[in-house]
Parts: C-alpha cells; structure tokens; sequence
C-alpha cells in the first residue's frame, strides 16, 4: 500500500513538472485519490494561491470591518450632538420663542447658556428680571413717611438707584417687573378728621416762695501726688559651677583562681544534664530560684538540666574544671546542658582542705602547678568549660554563685571559641563569664599545628547572653601576656548588679606578628580586637571596658610545665606582664542608666545600689564606658618595661659561666631538696634567653590606647557617668585606628544621648562627663620592668623627679629609663570626633589634677547648664574645634543661659580656638592661675543674668572680640571682682537690649584700661577698653544705677535734670 502511494506522488510530481498550470501540493495528491483524472479538470489552488487568497480575504473581512466601524462612529457622533441639543433646549425652555442662535454663547472650548439656574438668551429675548436681590428702604424716617401726592414729595432728593424701594430713588426705571409691566396705582393719602370743641378754663395759681441757701466758699482739697516705687534691681553675682567627680573603684585585685587541674573532664559528656560542683544539690532542686545555695565540697550531675530526673554521680570533692575539651566531637555532647557552679569561700564552714582544688594537683596526682619549691597553689575558684583550639558550642546556661565561671580559655594552644545560645547568669560576686588564662613567658607549648604560634590567633564569638545580678563580676578577664585575641559578642550582656565590669584586663596584648619575619607573609596581618555591642548597664558603678595598671595580690596562675619555665627562676618578674597594655583595636557599644533594672522596675536591685553620698535607687550613678589607668603611652618599651630585654651574646654568657649571677642564662633541670638549689645544665641555654633572642618585641612599638569606634549613651536615670576615664597618665586616642585591618574605619561623630541630637530634656542623663583626664604618670604605681634590677632602676628615678632632684628627660632620650621619661607626665585624652553632649548640666571635656583633654572636632550641647571645656587643680582642655550650645532641646525658659563654654578654677587652663556660639557664659575664670580663654576672635555670646565674661578669686578671662548680646533684665554686660582680670584683645560688639550698663560698683575709672595686659602686667578689672563698642538697642536699658543718693525735690526750676 505504502509503494503505491509513493508511486502516485511520484507520478504526480512528474505531471506538474510537464505542465505549468499545475502545481502540486498535498491537495492535489488527495484529489487525484478521489476523483481520478478528473482531478486535473478543476482548478486546484495551490499553496501559494490559498495563501493569496487567504491575505484577500482577510483584507477584504477587514475593509468591511473598518467601514461598519467608520458608520458606527460617524452615528455615534450625530446622536451626541441631536442629545447635546436636545438637552440644552430642555434646559433653556425658550426654543419656542426666539431664534436658536439667540441662546448661545461661546467662549474658549466649550459652549453653553447658563443663567445662574436659569437659562437666558440674547438678542430677540427681552430681559426678564433687573433686580433679583432684595430692595432697600431708606433709612431717613421723613423720606419713608411722604406720599408720592404729597405737596411736600417735590422737595425730596431724586436718584436712580435699582435697588431701592423709593419711587423718588427709581427715577427713570422702568416700573414693571421682567416681562410685565405693572400698572401703578398710588395710595391716596390718609385723612384724619378732627371735630375739637375749644373750652376754657380759670386757673388759681399761688405766689412761689424762694428760699435762696448762702452760698459757702469751698475748700481746696490737699493733693497727694503718689511717687512711682522705683524698680527693684538686683545685681546678679556668678555662681561657680560646683562639679565634685566620684570615680568609680574597679578591682584592682580580681580573683583569678580559676585553673584547670588535669587534661581531663570530671564529669560526663552528656546531652540535657543538670552540672553541679560546689553546692548541695538538695538546696538547689525544687528550688532553682535560690541565688545561695548551701555551699559543699560536691560536684555531680543529674538528668535533666532543671534535675527533674534522676541523679547519674556524686562526689565528695571539689575539682577546678568540671570539663576539659579540645575537640569538636567532645564539645557537641554537651549541648544542651545546665550548670550550677560555686568556688570556695575562707568564710565557707565545710572541709576543703583535701580537695583535688585547694591542693592544685593535676589529674596524674602530681603538684605540676607549683611555686618552683613544690607547694601547690589553691584553686578557689570553679570553671564549667576549660577549652582549647578551635571550638562551637550552643545550647549552655550557666549558673555562677560566687568564684565560678563559665569557659576558660588557653593563651598558649588557644583557639576561638564559637558560642552559639549560651546563656550566663551571675550572682554574688567574684564570678567571670570568659577567662583567658595566661601564660609563662618562656613556656614550650607556643605552637599549633600547622600555624605560627605568633600569628594564631584565639577568642570568643557568638552569641552569649550575660546576666550580672550581683557585685564585683567580670563577663570577660584577662591576665597577664595575652597572645592574639578576638573579644566579640552578638548577644545582651546585662549588669543588674554594681561596680561589675564587661572587659577587664590585666594582660599585655602585643600585636605578635609583628615580631615574625618581616618576609613573612603574616607579618603585620594580625592584630586583637574588641568588638563587643549591646552591653546595658544598669547598677551603680558599673564599667564596660577597664585597662588596670599592674594586678595586685597574688599573680594570677599561670600555665608552667617546669624548672625552665618559672619566670622568677630567671630573675623576671612574673608579674610585669600582668598590665594592661592593648596594642589592638576596639569596637565598643553600651548603654548606661535607660533602665533601672534588667526587669524595667522602678527602683534599682539591692545588689544595684551602692550607699554613697547623694546616690539614690532612682538613679543610675558614677557608671563608666571605657576606663584605663595602665599609664599605656608613647614612651614605654616593650622590650624591658614588660617583656624581657635585650639578652647578653653566647660569647658573653660562657665568658661568665663561673658567676653565680649569670647562672640565670644557663638551663635549670631539676630542683635538689636536699641542697635546696636548682641543678644547672651549664651546656644548655634557658628557654628565658631563646625567647629574648627570638622575640623582638620592640618591633611593636608602644602606642597610646587607641579606641576606634564607640557609641556610649546614656538614659534618663544615668547620674554623673562618664564616657571615657583616662587616669595615672594613661593617653587614649578616641575615633583613631592605626591598624584597620578587623575595626575599619573610625567613629567620625560620638554622643553621650540615647537619641543622639534629638534627645530631648526628659530623656537625658545628668551630669554626664563625655571625656575626664585626671592625673600623672606614676612608676610607683605601675613599676615597669621586667625584672626587679630594671623595676628598681625606674623606681629610683622616679623619686628623683618627684623630689626635684632631677628633670625629666625628652621622650626621646635613648639612654634614659621610662620613668625618668614619663614621671609626672599627665594623664590625656584626645578626642578626634565630634561630639554632641545631651546631658543635662553635663561637661564635654575635663582636665582635673593636671589632666588634659584635646578636643578636635565640633562640639555642640543640646540640653541646659552644659559646660564645654572644664579644668580645674592645672588640668588643662584644648578645643580646636567649633562650639556650639544654644538651649537647643531645654524647655523650660528658667533653664535656659545658663551654658558655660569654657570654665577654669584652681589653676587649671581652658583654651578654645574654633567659634564659640552660647547661651550663657562664654569665658569663667576662678582662682590664682586659671585662665580661660576665648581664641577665635568670632565669638558669639547669648549672655545670661551674670554677662558674657566672669573672671573671680584672681582668674584671668582673655576675649579676642566677637559678640556679646544682652537681653535680660537686670543682666550685667562682664564681671570681675576685685581681684579677677578680663581682657579685651580684639574688635568687640556689646548689644544691649535689657540690662544694666553700669551697675554703681563698676562706677570707678580706675576699674578700665584702654589697653589689655594679659595675665600678668596691672591689676586692672577690664582691660583693653578700647576694643569695646557698645549698642544701646531699646530703651529698657538701665544705663546707671546709684546707690545711696541724696533725695532730689523738684521745686518747679527748669534745670532739674542738671542736679541728678
């Protein structure tokens, strides 16, 4: 069948090819089929035929389309204009009557014949009504009252007037209405007839009798002319800012005893467990509320992490790690657990003395950590998680009573410990969330697998919530040499409690990369960073970050495996380490005083009140956000002061290898009790000098503190805190960043608000400091050095300065010591930002006890009685920058002009070089020495009750000219007493609008002096008069006021002015 078909197509094909009327197609094909040869006598379209014919057709349906469509239109159009018109013959109802054309009018785009409601025309059609409104009478009761017939109607006034009812008034109108005309038909005039009969009548009348009274000479009354009482004026006296600072006291003597006492975990690795150590389980289960649970030398573990199930173990001993982790597998089984920590007390009644803790042995029986003479050292202290390389744990809540903490972590094989939903909770005191445990300088166990030790870098990240419920807590710590560390934290941290502390170190940080080769390709790639947010602050005294000068007490335990590895083996001091000294970067943010308490209550916690003068539970007192007293400067030598120096040659140590003194160079192996001596391998060197031949920490010069970004408010109930502390001759550098390689950038504006300049007067602090600098380098505090020849070294010259014995040297000098380079240098803080101060009688920048502050950016006070720059006691505040404090968001007006821009009292120095705009005080000085000083020459003063200038107690005040504008009553224009001194040293406006320009005490020329002196030069009051131009501008001005006049009597003399 097929191969037939084939054929017919075929021959089909060959026919058409013949014959040019036929063209073959499919079509073609099936006829042939069905009609045989007569398939050819049709005429059978061919494709391209029934394409044509198609596109015809097509065009054809759409000719026809369009010209139905075109009619469809052109009806449409013609139906709207017969409505058009049909309407608007209804609604003009006069089609009958005129022409059509009559009725339209035409204007721009439209057309219509519109008669406010009714339609008119024009042309043919007369008009219907002249008048629509309503006729008026006259007012004239005579012109109302006559009668057109009247004789008298010919007097009246005729005018033409449409809209008057009066005929005489309508002259000329015509008298019908519209379309009718009306016939006037006038009202005859009323006749009243009056028939009166005339009757007289005989009048009696008697004679009047006068009696005409004496006429009685009046009195003159007596005239009491009443003087006007002449205004009460009352010469306003300055009142001297009263700023007493409390600084808060942190722990200089943190407790540090938490240690691990073996490589092993005393307890199971389990999921969803209750942990215990320290505490009676019983005083506890039943009751998860108790924050003392009975103290006791136990420690196990219960199913279920609240103890709802049963118990797995219980010991009767103390141990100083409950676990001791080091890889992930271990880390992941305990997940979801739940520990209740607590360290021992000496105030504790139970037993500790044999406890694996207060022994300080290790998990093979041996005192490992040990004193160098074989006494252990007691571990008071419990930590739930010691851990070491790289790390993630989640799901942990710990419960801290007192001497306990959470996670400890390995200076020497560290790692970052990644936290996920971990939760901590403090309570009592003594309690560390995040520890990281130093190192001996010279211990073997620097390395990790397949990293450069030097560039290795540990920490905590995640996400941890910190609760601080009692006193004396830290959420991290950290002692001693500190290898590279990443601090950060996504999670809340919380302090309900008082004087507790977010970061507190004791630790010398380096930037160790540094140290390596600088071929290397890790040289300088690594730094430590800070970078810690969300922190809220709600007890008194609280801080967020602290950098302590050396730890006191007892060194913290540190790591040592043996003879070689104990620092004071070697003649170093174990504790020269133990400073806080931070060559990284930090990235800082808290709140202070938003709330009272972390449950938003009303009051403070118990635990959130300190009793001190004038601190309140209403108020969050004295909190501060990043304090350091670690004297940490340019000048300081890494290589000496806090790590070891410069170590002698081979040569040199086998030269003296018979001098018991240089025996410190040689190894020590083992400790002989009997001779009570170290045996010595004279052939080997000590890890002390490979360290310092191997370590050049001088590759990592000492910095000031640098803190890079930071966003510090404070809320409503904050009282007196301050932003930033500086003290014992520390220098920190705000908004610099000299690194960036984990904290890039810098905070380029800071602000003690808690909504920044739009923080209004009900939710600012009180009393906020933004940056306090307040005292001098001190060795005897700090004592730099690495060993106690070099200490003693420093402390010698030290007391050589302070008792004047000797001058400090330059900075500079290389064969000085520290001290003699930096004794008594002042504590400073350099302000590189701007700053927007919202405190409530808050203070910008203050220098105390020789202090300084450098303020470089713009510097604008939002809120009442601020003061800019404060020094007091040869403290010392330098703005370079623009000022600005104009009352901005103050409400009550009582409040307002009462700023002070530059404030200086008992010797201390306030400079100000950039514009000075405020209400209130541009310029107080008080007491011998202090000077405060107004440098641009463009100054604007909004002057308060007390005037723009004050200068008191031998202060001197110096102008160099702008503007100074007074407005209020009783206002004085500048003030000095007897002893204080203002000069004028440049072009000044005074615009008096209110006020006394001459109060009677400054009525004295001897008080004035057309040239200025400065601070030294005559005693005079105001000096450098002849810069002064003073604008009377209304007349509420007082020119003069007198005291103790003589009365003055007009007698009516024309020259009574002259006697005034």
């Amino acid at each position: 069948m097929y191969n037939n078909l084939c054929n017919i197509e075929k021959s089909l094909r060959s026919i058409s090819k013949r014959y040019k009327t036929i063209k073959y197609s499919l079509g073609l094909a099936i006829l042939f089929l069905m009609l045989g040869v007569n398939a050819f006598s049709e005429e059978v379209m061919t494709s391209e035929e029934i394409i044509i014919s198609r596109e015809n057709l097509k065009n054809s349906v759409g000719s026809l389309q369009s010209k139905i469509n075109e009619a469809k239109a052109e009806n449409e159009r013609e139906l709207k204009g017969l409505r058009l018109e049909l309407v608007q013959l209804m609604e003009q109802g006069d089609q009958i009557v005129k022409s059509p054309w009559s009725s339209w009018q035409f204007g721009a785009n439209y057309m219509y014949s519109k008669w406010n409601g009714t339609y008119k025309g024009k042309g043919d059609k007369t008009e219907k009504y002249p008048f629509e409104g309503m006729f008026t009478r006259s007012t004239n009761l005579f012109e109302r009252a006559v009668s057109p017939l009247s004789e008298k109607y010919k007097d009246l006034a005729i005018s033409t007037n449409s809209n008057s009812a009066l005929t005489n008034r309508r002259n000329g109108i015509n008298p019908g209405y519209g379309l009718t005309n009306i016939k006037q038909t006038q009202e005859p005039i009323v006749t009243i007839e009056i028939n009166a009969a005339v009757k007289p009548k005989n009048i009696q009348k008697n004679a009047i009798s006068l009696n005409v009274p004496q006429v009685i000479v009046p009195t003159l009354p007596t005239i009491n002319v009443v003087q006007k009482t002449p205004p009460s004026i009352e010469l306003p006296e300055p009142k001297t800012p009263n700023k007493v600072v409390t600084i808060a006291k942190p722990n200089a003597e943190p407790f540090t005893g938490y240690y691990f006492d073996g490589t092993w975990s005393h307890r199971e690795l389990k999921n969803n467990i209750a942990i215990y150590s320290g505490i009676d389980p019983a005083s506890i289960i039943g009751n998860l509320n108790n924050i003392n649970p009975t103290p006791a030398a136990m420690n196990g573990s219960y199913n279920g992490r609240e103890f709802q199930s049963t118990l797995i173990r219980n010991e009767n001993d103390r141990y100083t790690n409950t676990y001791y982790i080091k890889d992930q597998p271990d880390a992941d089984k305990v997940t979801d657990d739940t520990f209740y920590l607590r360290g021992h007390y000496t105030t504790d009644t139970y037993d500790d003395s044999n406890t694996r803790a207060h022994k300080g042995v290790s998990n093979n029986g041996h005192i490992a950590y040990n004193d160098g003479y074989g006494n252990g050292i007691p571990d008071e202290g419990v930590v739930g998680i010691h851990a070491l390389t790289d790390l993630k744990f989640k799901n942990l809540k710990f419960n801290l009573y007192g001497r306990a903490g959470a996670i400890t972590n390995e200076t020497w094989r560290h790692g970052i410990l990644d936290l996920e939903n971990v939760t901590v909770n403090m309570y009592n005191s003594d309690n560390m969330g995040f520890y990281n445990m130093p190192v001996a300088r010279y211990t073997y166990k620097y390395a990790r697998t397949g990293k450069e030790w030097r560039t290795s870098v540990g920490g905590f990240s995640g996400k941890v919530n910190v609760n601080m419920y009692g006193r004396n807590n830290s959420v991290y710590l950290t002692t001693g040499l500190s290898y590279m560390k990443h601090w950060e934290n996504e999670g809340n941290i919380q302090s309900d409690g008082a004087s507790n502390i977010v970061y507190s170190s004791f630790s010398y940080a380096p930037t160790l990369s540094k140290i390596v080769d600088k071929s290397s390709t890790d040289y300088s790639k690594y730094t430590n960073k800070i970078e810690l947010k969300n922190v809220n602050l709600y007890g008194d005294e609280n801080i967020g970050m602290y950098f302590g000068s050396r730890i006191k007490g007892n060194i913290a335990k540190v790591h040592m495996e043996g003879a070689n590895e104990l620092e004071s083996v070697y003649g170093y001091n174990n504790k020269a380490a133990h400073i806080g000294v931070y060559q990284g970067e930090i990235d800082f943010t808290a709140r202070i005083g938003e709330k009272l308490s972390i449950n938003n209550g009303n009051k403070q916690t118990t635990e959130g009140n300190l009793i001190n003068a004038d601190y309140t539970d209403k108020t969050v007192d004295g909190a501060v956000g990043i304090f350091s007293e670690s004297g940490q400067r340019v000048g300081i030598v890494a290589k000496g002061d806090i790590m070891e120096g410069e170590p002698p040659s081979y040569a040199e140590i086998q030269a003296h290898k018979n001098d018991p003194t240089w025996e410190r160079w040689f190894l020590h192996t083992t400790w002989d009790d009997t001779l009570k001596k170290w045996n010595i391998d004279k052939t080997n060197y000590s890890a002390a000098f490979y360290y310092a031949l191997q370590n050049d920490f001088s590759k990592d010069p000492i910095h000031n503190l640098e803190v890079a970004k930071l966003d510090i408010r404070f809320g409503k109930y904050s009282k007196n805190g301050i932003m930033i502390l500086s003290k014992s001759g520390t220098v920190i550098d705000v908004g610099k960043n000299s690194s960036n390689l984990h904290v890039t950038g810098e905070s380029k504006t800071i602000t003690d608000g808690i909504n920044g300049e739009n923080t209004l007067e009900g939710n600012a602090s009180t009393g906020t400091i933004i940056a306090y600098s307040e005292g001098t380098w001190d060795q005897l505090k700090h004592r730099y050095g690495s060993e106690d020849a070099r200490i003693k070294k420093n402390d010698d010259d030290a007391k050589d300065i302070n008792n004047g014995n000797k001058s400090r040297a330059a900075i500079t000098d290389p064969n000085a010591t520290t001290a003699a380079k930096l004794q008594g240098l002042p504590s400073e803080i350099n302000v590189y930002p701007d700053v927007v101060l919202a405190s409530k009688e808050g203070i910008a920048y203050m220098g105390d006890n020789k202090g300084i502050v450098n303020a470089r950016g713009k510097t604008t006070a939002i809120n009442h009685s601020s003061i800019i720059g404060y020094a007091k006691k040869e403290g010392k505040v330098t703005i370079y920058g623009e000022v600005i404090g104009q009352d901005r968001n103050t409400a009550s007006d009582n409040n307002k002009y009462k700023n002070i821009a530059a404030f200086a009292e008992s010797g201390g120095t306030v400079n100000i070089e950039g514009r000075v705009t405020i209400n209130g005080i541009g310029a107080f000085a008080k007491g011998a020495n202090s000077k405060a000083q107004l440098l641009s020459g463009n100054d604007v003063i909004e002057a308060g009750t007390v005037g723009g200038l004050v200068a008191t107690d031998n202060g001197y005040v110096r102008f160099d000219g702008g503007t100074i504008n007074v407005t209020k009553d009783n206002s004085r224009l500048f003030y000095a007493d007897s002893t204080g001194k203002i000069d004028f040293t440049k072009d000044t406006t005074i615009n008096i609008s209110k006020g006394i320009m001459l109060p009677s005490e400054e009525n004295d020329v001897s008080f004035y002096k057309k040239n200025n002196t400065g601070i030294g030069g005559t005693p005079t009051k105001y000096n450098g008069m002849k810069w002064v131009t003073i604008k009377l501008l209304t007349d509420d001005v007082v020119l003069k006021t007198v005291n103790n006049h003589v009365p003055e009597t007009w007698n009516g003399s024309t020259n009574f002015e002259n006697s005034i």
